[in-house]
């Protein structure tokens, strides 16, 4: 992919896109993805913003030694945009990039001037006593990861609307083959490109053992997109955003999946995070 640079900063390397020229917009991807990610940001571009996606710790370009915690992957960030001389960023936090996001507009509120949190996790997820822990230390741990996805690659390019049924329970509470059916060509193409671009690397284990810092300390605007039918991330996770962040808002989508920015819907999503990023600053 066209774009991606290495930024050397002072708490280690960061790979990086940097699209756009106006107000910059930095994005925290969530797990087994990277700097690659597709946000549906086309949208944020037309509206005159820049969009700043880095990869995370422990995926792709981005060494786990950069930042293997929350506060170490904020400071981290804080030397990116350092590095690029930017002194403000509006910034988007997804999925299990919720927890830096949240770190990062915690500690730096004078870099971060809002936040907008989508389908992010905001509280303990997983514990090492939970089957989900286990299996995910099966998949997805740092020697097993590449063959496991590669094998998933493998079968999206055989049959792509059978790979997205049976994807489909780890990413939605209702009946997959209903929720299959309320997806357009364009929504599983996103789907497939997605499973081509995923890697775990040593990201996604360090990310289940991240915890999200005192919720009440954030005062930076803050607008939460969650699907009650999230199946990888509970609702929850937003409501309890929403109790501790002060003044947060809460948008409770109409979308079926955790992925929010797909299916019926989701339109009206990536208008609001348009419209509130697009809000005065302070």
């Amino acid at each position: 992919m066209q774009g991606i640079e290495l930024a050397r900063t002072t708490h280690g390397p960061i790979e990086y896109r940097h699209l756009g020229t106006g107000r910059t917009v930095l994005v925290l991807h969530g797990g087994h993805d990277s700097c690659r990610a597709d946000i549906r940001g086309e949208a944020l571009l037309d509206h005159g913003f820049s969009l700043l996606i880095p990869t995370r710790p422990g995926y792709q370009g981005t060494p786990l030694f950069t930042g293997p915690t929350p506060m170490a992957a904020a400071t981290a960030l804080i030397a990116l945009l350092d590095h690029l001389e930017i002194e403000q960023v509006s910034l988007i936090g997804i999925s299990a990039g919720g927890p830096t996001a949240l770190e990062l507009a915690r500690r730096y509120p004078d870099r971060v001037d809002r936040l907008v949190l989508e389908a992010a996790v905001s509280r303990p997820w997983v514990t090492p006593a939970s089957p989900l822990f286990y299996l995910s230390s099966l998949l997805f741990n740092p020697l097993l990861q590449s063959p496991v996805w590669a094998m998933g690659r493998h079968a999206f390019r055989r049959d792509r609307d059978r790979s997205i049924l049976l994807l489909l329970p780890q990413l939605t509470r209702r009946d997959p083959r209903q929720v299959l059916a309320r997806l357009d060509e364009e929504d599983r193409d996103y789907i497939a490109r997605l499973v081509e671009n995923m890697e775990s690397g040593s990201g996604f284990m360090a990310d289940m053992s991240h915890r999200a810092p005192e919720l009440d300390e954030i005062r930076v605007p803050t607008l939460i997109m969650h699907s009650p039918h999230d199946g990888a991330v509970p609702f929850s996770h937003a409501r309890f955003a929403a109790r501790h962040i002060l003044g947060a808002e809460l948008y409770s989508t109409e979308t079926d999946t955790h992925l929010i920015w797909i299916g019926p819907g989701s339109r009206r999503v990536l208008e609001r995070r348009a419209e509130f990023l697009a809000r005065r600053r302070r």
